[in-house]
């Protein structure tokens, strides 16, 4: 279960951070890994279990690729940078 979460997160959390803000939908995703953790934590059912990593697996399947955007977005240009320096070096 979460294994399968991020299928139906990631292929549209991008476009949405893109639009409505990298904070709008990055905060709900962590809010989402930390019940997802903490519901696993007091989990006595199976039940309990598969909600559990549902809302862990759709929470980090959401987060991480928002947080590459925003990471790129706010320093894409070091990086750029940095591997320039670095392809310089190695010449």
């Amino acid at each position: 279960m979460s294994a399968a979460a991020p299928l139906l997160t990631r292929p549209f959390s991008g476009r949405i951070a893109d639009r409505l803000g990298y904070k709008v939908v990055l905060i709900p995703a962590l809010l989402s890994i930390t019940l997802g953790l903490g519901l696993l934590t007091l989990a006595r059912t199976t039940g309990a279990l598969v909600v559990s990593a549902s809302l862990f697996g759709m929470g980090f399947g959401t987060a991480y690729p928002v947080f590459v955007a925003y990471v790129i977005w706010s320093f894409g240009h070091l990086i750029i940078w940095s591997l320039a320096a670095h392809d310089r070096i190695d010449e």
